[in-house]
């Protein structure tokens, strides 16, 4: 008699982060039903709760970029019933959950052929991510250099303004000293 695989409850928290509120909340219940519809995958139940304002204060006061529009986030509870193991793991990277708490069962058991296939599909999105960012890094590269090459072209620098002040300082300097030279002359 073939025993049947146990499912596997799991509580995961999801959050979003975008504008205007409306459309977050009707993204967030869209992904819910996404992801229940995915193969081997059920949504038992789900709260998802109003979109609030994003604050950024004081989150990294050295970026000097500023958002005109406001962000804000919702975040849902969702309590889904997985079929596997392989189905567990495919929504986790697929959703990327901000917390997964496993109800039940209290233990599994896997064999290694079970083991080898979670691995694997680890290592492959590993190499995805990697050779996105190896493209994004050569992409960034070229559009620099192509950047570089019409600045050149038209006569204009760009600097950040550290580096602008330090370039000043030292024509002030350089300035002064030449001005003194002359009225000891």
């Amino acid at each position: 008699m073939a025993q049947e695989k146990q499912k596997i409850k799991v509580g995961f928290i999801i959050e979003i982060l975008g504008r205007p509120a409306d459309h977050v909340k009707l993204t967030m219940e869209q992904l819910i039903d996404r992801m229940g519809n995915e193969k081997g995958t059920k949504i038992l139940q789900k709260t998802v709760h109003d979109p609030v304002e994003y604050n950024m204060e004081g989150e990294n006061e050295n970026k000097k970029i500023s958002v005109k529009q406001k962000l804000f986030t919702t975040f849902a509870d969702i309590e889904v019933e997985f079929d596997e193991v392989e189905h567990l793991l495919m929504a986790t990277f697929n959703y990327m959950p901000s917390n997964i708490e496993i109800i039940s069962p209290e233990n599994f058991i896997l064999k290694n052929n079970d083991i080898s296939g979670i691995l694997t599909g680890i290592v492959v999105r590993l190499h995805r991510y990697d050779e996105i960012t190896k493209k994004i890094l050569v992409d960034r590269e070229i559009l620099e250099n192509q950047l570089k090459s019409l600045m050149e072209q038209t006569g204009l620098s760009i600097s950040n303004s550290s580096e602008q002040e330090k370039t000043n300082e030292i024509k002030e300097e350089k300035t002064s000293k030449k001005s003194g030279k002359k009225k000891q002359n």
